[in-house]
């Protein structure tokens, strides 16, 4: 197990995800147009358990790209490799983000379910969002699906998650000399 835990810590740091990055999951929900339920889901959304996980890698204080992986309303895997903006706002707490970028997944005869697609189901994806961070460490977002429909999320900074992991390893010893670390909360956000 201490080996599983230092190869995860070695590949981390090896990626340098330990900056102030994100890990996100999210749910979605869509704007229901048909009356009845029953065709509500006949009329595609198959997906009963929508959830999105997603990276996020900020390359200054207020640009980052990132990858969402989910199944789409449809059940089919899909993708969304973005760059992004954040934007402040007048409220302490509430900031905006716009991401857009490269869409993967919808194909065959769900091609058509977002404006421009090819038949090898690339797309094109743009989302507005607006953030809550609760602490510099917690975020919740509201996101717009186009006409779609709206995704809810959670975020936590991943150095955040993982600082007082490494801490304690630290503490034990069961990280070797010259990976041992103290990077404190410096460069909070």
């Amino acid at each position: 197990m201490k080996k599983n835990v230092f190869i995860i810590i070695m590949a981390l740091f090896h990626f340098d995800l330990l900056s102030e990055d994100r890990i996100s999951i999210a749910t979605y929900s869509h704007f229901n147009s048909e009356s009845e339920p029953e065709k509500w889901w006949k009329s595609g959304n198959q997906n009963k358990k929508p959830i999105i996980l997603s990276y996020d890698r900020f390359y200054s204080d207020s640009n980052f790209y990132g990858l969402a992986l989910f199944n789409n309303s449809f059940g089919q895997f899909s993708q969304y490799i973005y760059k992004g903006h954040q934007y402040e706002s007048r409220f302490n707490n509430i900031h905006y983000e716009l991401s857009y970028g490269i869409l993967h997944g919808y194909k065959d005869e769900f091609q058509d379910r977002i404006p421009i697609n090819t038949e090898e189901g690339f797309g094109i994806g743009v989302i507005p969002s607006i953030i809550y961070t609760k602490d510099k460490n917690h975020y919740f977002g509201l996101s717009l699906m186009g006409d779609a429909g709206l995704i809810f999320s959670y975020s936590k900074k991943i150095w955040k998650l993982l600082k007082n992991d490494i801490n304690n390893l630290n503490k034990l010893n069961l990280l070797p000399n010259w990976l041992q670390i103290n990077r404190g909360d410096d460069n909070e956000r």
